[in-house]
């Protein structure tokens, strides 16, 4: 919007140019087929010899020759002046009006993922319970070996986990399960196995037998998890600035969400209900791992990210079981709880408060229902 009409209108000019480049040329070739070159020669020429005996005649003068030249290299001059001041005025004009757009959509920022972490609360009932026998210095190495689910090499700053597994979670994740797919893991949950090729049911048994699922069962029961010293090699230098340090694997997080979605249908498909909805449990719960206890915004938004992955496989798992009635009342209370997150931070953006407006109509100002009904009296919390 800010250099589409600019760059319309340097399209229309160009246009222009040219249209009257090849008015100009057609009308020079037909005079010349029509002429003939000797007899323009001899026009200029004569026409030159009566400009020159007008003399003092001609109000301004005959003027010198190569007049022409003269504007042509003025003319020059200013277009290269133009441009001089012209490419650091649109450099800047461009970085100060795209630049905080761009990275308005590519960073997340704190709000926008306390939005999406609002809108997952309601899943927190479904979490794990904490066992507090679970040593947060063994939460945080299980993550970290988690991250290295199916090899990778440490970075710099980066500690090399405690428990490898070069076995990949699925055979090719990038082809299967989608893991661009929003809906893929409500897909991956709520489809039977018998309804797959052979190839994905192969795929989704590797990824339930995979070994690094005790280290989701380690993650889901820790009530606090040791994050910075898991991930990271300490104590850090004094020269050592957070942007050195590496990110966290997304990646490889989202995928072993994945693996745990396969799991708990391989369970549910082999007729272990439990089992599966034990295995959804400790996803969710890892998502809020990451969420309550990230040290990074990254981490938060990948808690959030695995604890909709599970949300969305619950809601599978009870279509799957034939449980509409606690599939619809999950699509339910999580579709409230994101329009609840999504005012909250609304009412933020405009410096305003959702109680300020109650506070401002006095005391027994009531809020109602679609159905007219009292819901309560608004006040301090």
């Amino acid at each position: 919007m800010t250099v589409g009409p600019t760059g319309f209108m340097l399209a229309i000019g160009l246009a222009v140019l040219v249209m009257a480049s090849i008015k100009v040329h057609e009308a020079k070739t037909a005079w010349d087929a029509q002429e003939g070159v000797d007899t323009i020669y001899a026009k200029k020429a004569a026409w030159v010899k009566r400009l020159d005996g007008a003399g003092d005649t001609v109000i301004l003068g005959a003027g010198p020759k190569g007049e022409g030249n003269r504007f042509r290299l003025g003319a020059t001059i200013v277009v290269l002046l133009f441009f001089g001041a012209f490419v650091p005025t649109m450099t800047v004009a461009v970085t100060t009006s795209i630049g905080p757009i761009l990275a308005q959509i590519a960073v997340p920022t704190f709000l926008s993922v306390q939005e999406m972490a609002g809108g997952a609360e309601v899943l927190r009932r479904y979490a794990a319970r904490p066992d507090p026998s679970v040593a947060p210095s063994q939460a945080g190495g299980a993550l970290q070996n988690i991250a290295f689910g199916g090899g990778g090499t440490p970075e710099p700053w980066e500690q090399a986990p405690e428990n490898r597994y070069e076995e990949g979670w699925f055979p090719d994740p990038l082809l299967f399960p989608d893991p661009f797919s929003e809906g893929i893991a409500f897909e991956l949950m709520s489809i039977p196995l018998s309804g797959r090729s052979p190839g994905e049911q192969a795929a989704m048994q590797q990824a339930a037998l995979h070994p690094a699922h005790e280290e989701f069962h380690l993650l889901a029961r820790a009530k606090l998890v040791d994050v910075v010293s898991g991930r990271w090699v300490s104590p850090f230098p004094d020269s050592l600035t957070f942007r050195d340090l590496p990110w966290p694997r997304f990646q490889a997080f989202r995928t072993a969400g994945l693996a745990q979605v396969a799991r708990a249908s391989v369970e549910a498909n082999s007729g272990r209900p439990e089992d599966a909805e034990h295995t959804l449990e400790e996803l969710i719960s890892t998502g809020f791992v990451l969420i309550d206890q990230g040290p990074t915004l990254i981490d938060n938004l990948m808690g959030v990210v695995l604890t909709d992955m599970g949300g969305d496989a619950l809601e599978g798992y009870f279509r799957l079981i034939g449980d509409d009635a606690r599939a619809e009342a999950l699509v339910w209370a999580r579709e409230g709880a994101s329009a609840a997150a999504i005012e909250i931070a609304r009412w933020h953006d405009t410096g305003g408060h959702p109680l300020s407006a109650a506070r401002r109509a006095g005391p027994g100002h009531e809020r109602r229902s679609v159905t007219g009904s009292p819901v309560g009296v608004l006040s301090d919390v």
